[in-house]
């Protein structure tokens, strides 16, 4: 990361900020990753019941991975409000 800054920002404006450190854990104890792997017909409906328990119903935040945007795309028109 810090190559990618030295290249693209001014010398004097660059900032190192380590949230993580020297700890082994690098994620929140509070996150839960799920990989749900499922035929790509069923994954609008997978999605949905993933946000739906973890999501705003379950007071909490989700978010959702796809491999490309237009993915992403097909998933948001797939999803309901």
């Amino acid at each position: 990361m810090r190559d990618v800054a030295r290249r693209f920002q001014r010398a004097d404006k660059t900032t190192h900020v380590d949230l993580v450190g020297t700890d082994k854990v690098k994620a929140s104890t509070d996150v839960k990753h799920l990989a749900l792997p499922c035929h790509w017909t069923q994954r609008a409906q997978v999605a949905e019941d993933v946000v739906r328990c973890y999501g705003r119903n379950g007071k909490g935040r989700c978010l959702v991975f796809t491999e490309t945007k237009n993915d992403a795309n097909e998933l948001s028109g797939q999803l309901a409000d």
